[in-house]
């Protein structure tokens, strides 16, 4: 009744996680479009056109130039008109038809390192669906002041001795549990446990606050109830609530974003249970030790979001962090949530595979719960 008469609750409850999943699914993508691609084809044949056409008519690449020198490219990518160039040397078209070794240089604008990364990539991946693909080599970037004196057959030669043998076998690699490396199989489950994490925590958190805030706390001291009753009775409703939002966001992440869901259903609601009493817990937690509902709103987002998306491997690599961070993401509850959300909608893992990070987290939850209900406890004896 308390929160059926609460509507910005219910508001903050209901609405605000389905617009940020839209928002952030929509936002938030490892996919990398429209780069800038300088060409350079010093060799103007059918073959290096045809090349050309190819990273023109990917559908990742945007043709922004065409430099004629080795201070062009440079500039091109200084001035960040273009994130990258490809170079085409003399000779491209003639070393095709007689079936030599055609080296192709790509320069890429390494100041964002996964970019970067993700570029040189695509450009692997095109020329060795090329029909025309023989070796790609990766030149360095021309240093200014200092690369322009050397001569377009000096450039080549370079280009030819940074490309890669040819290998005696092909290789044809299959992507499991997403094969089309679509970014929303990896963002929706992520977003769902953070946003879950962080609404929970902040409703939770205002729950004894709002009490002490409008003068109603020394009622509930006087009544003839305990402090474990009182947190139970804070919690389930928010838990019944939240289960509902959890599930109504999932459904959109599946029918809208076309997120799998590959494992059982039975497993993914009894883990989200234990996830949501978890955050819930943590919220309580908080109500209980400030004083004030805006205090304990900042006191839940920086406990929850921030921790969320850097820590629980959302977004970077656990394995990539230093060890002590490394120590750190094993109390941030959302990391094992997320190994069981993706296992469950991605890979169809069963709790022989989950049930350590659910035992995880129901221990966090249960810790959390019993801090805040000794906590209360202390307060109503201190009033």
């Amino acid at each position: 009744m308390h929160i059926l008469r609460d509507p910005r609750s219910l508001i903050i409850l209901f609405l605000m996680p389905v617009v940020m999943v839209f928002l952030y699914g929509y936002a938030i993508s490892m996919d990398v479009k429209n780069i800038g691609l300088g060409i350079w084809d010093a060799d103007q044949t059918p073959e290096s056109r045809d090349l050309v056409s190819r990273f023109v008519h990917s559908g990742y690449f945007i043709e922004k130039g065409r430099p004629a020198n080795p201070q062009q490219a440079n500039d091109a990518i200084r001035k960040r008109q273009a994130s990258a160039v490809l170079f085409i040397p003399n000779g491209y078209g003639r070393d095709l038809s007689s079936q030599n070794p055609s080296p192709v240089g790509i320069w890429v604008d390494g100041s964002d390192a996964n970019t970067a990364s993700v570029i040189i990539s695509y450009v692997r991946a095109i020329l060795a669906t090329s029909a025309s693909y023989r070796r790609m080599g990766i030149l360095p970037m021309p240093t200014p002041g200092l690369e322009t004196s050397h001569s377009e057959e000096d450039w080549q030669t370079r280009a030819s001795a940074s490309g890669y043998s040819i290998a005696p076998f092909s290789i044809r690699q299959k992507v499991f549990y997403n094969p089309e490396l679509k970014s929303s199989h990896f963002i929706v489950p992520g977003l769902v446990a953070i946003l879950l994490m962080m609404i929970c925590a902040m409703l939770t958190s205002l729950a004894i606050v709002r009490e002490k805030e409008s003068g109603t706390f020394e009622q509930l001291l006087v009544s003839p109830i305990r402090a474990r009753e009182l947190i139970i009775g804070k919690v389930l409703p928010y838990l019944a609530l939240a289960f509902l939002v959890a599930v109504f966001i999932l459904t959109v992440g599946h029918l809208h974003f076309g997120v799998p869901l590959m494992g059982n259903l039975w497993l993914l609601a009894a883990t989200l249970l234990i996830y949501l009493f978890c955050a819930l817990a943590l919220g309580l937690l908080i109500s209980t030790i400030v004083a004030s509902q805006r205090l304990a709103m900042l006191m839940a987002f920086t406990t929850t979001m921030l921790p969320s998306v850097i820590l629980s491997g959302f977004i970077f690599p656990i394995r990539s962090m230093p060890f002590l961070i490394q120590l750190i993401t094993f109390l941030v509850p959302a990391r094992y949530f997320l190994s069981v959300l993706r296992g469950i909608m991605l890979k169809d893992s069963g709790l022989a595979f989950l049930w350590h990070q659910a035992l995880v987290l129901l221990l966090i939850g249960t810790v959390l719960i019993t801090v805040s209900v000794l906590r209360f406890r202390k307060t109503m004896v201190h009033l």
